[in-house]
């Protein structure tokens, strides 16, 4: 199998209870006239919906890897990586010439193509003899850089 497909299934379990909780809180502090609370939870519910729709799939194929959710589409090709950092918690920052595209720890990913989609990603790394060095707290908070190649929202 050449093409690998990832699903983040933490995160999106994450965002269906935020969304619907914050819709029950919402509803309940509603019918008892608290409206300010209200307000608080519906906040809490925007937050899960756009982890819902933020949170996408991650295809791996022997060109390079590709992350796509409802506000885009994210890709970078195995060629053009020239280094890898590693965050201590595990998020993976892939950096080519101006760009990064991040990825999330193995541990978040969906278990049905976990082991081969890592094992055919450190492949790909040590082909290219590149390793993952450690890095700051701060690799969980980087973004994607320069690898966006279609806007879908």
């Amino acid at each position: 199998m050449d093409t690998y497909h990832v699903e983040l299934a933490g995160f999106r379990t994450g965002g269906w209870f935020a969304l619907l909780s914050s819709i029950a809180c919402a509803g309940t502090t509603t019918y008892f006239g608290e409206y300010k609370w209200a307000w608080g939870f519906a906040l809490v519910g925007l937050l899960g919906l756009y982890f819902l729709l933020g949170v996408g799939h991650y295809d791996f194929d022997p060109r390079g890897m590709t992350c796509e959710s409802a506000f885009g589409t994210w890709r970078i090709l195995w060629d053009e990586i020239i280094r890898v950092e590693m965050g201590t918690d595990g998020t993976n920052i892939f950096y080519g010439d101006n760009k990064q595209f991040v990825l999330p720890h193995p541990n978040q990913w969906a278990r049905s193509s976990r082991d081969e989609a890592v094992a055919f990603v450190n492949g790909q790394l040590s082909a290219r003899q590149l390793a993952a060095t450690e890095s700051a707290h701060s690799a969980a908070y980087k973004t994607m850089k320069n690898t966006r190649i279609k806007r879908h929202i």
